[in-house]
């Protein structure tokens, strides 16, 4: 059965596939994880990058840095439920 065109988490996984999150370091370096409250994931890799992603239902400020890639729109540097950012 053909898959439906990527949208929302695949077309993101896609991206970081072929961009600078695949061509930075070896993925099995050190991950620093953080604590930013009960609905938010975040964590950095070795190379810097920080992945942030809002499992709430409110949206969050993001931490200052700049936005790479954003799973959908970012407003007011706001980052909206179900949704991630790479950050640098």
């Amino acid at each position: 059965m053909p898959r439906a065109d990527p949208s929302g988490a695949d077309r993101t996984i896609t991206r970081l596939r072929r961009g600078r999150l695949r061509s930075g370091p070896d993925l099995d370096g050190v991950v620093v994880w953080f604590d930013l409250g009960a609905d938010i994931v975040a964590f950095e890799r070795s190379d810097g990058l920080r992945c942030v992603a809002n499992i709430g239902d409110e949206s969050v400020t993001l931490p200052s840095h700049e936005v790479l890639l954003a799973s959908g729109p970012i407003v007011g540097h706001k980052l909206p439920p179900d949704a991630a950012v790479w950050v640098g």
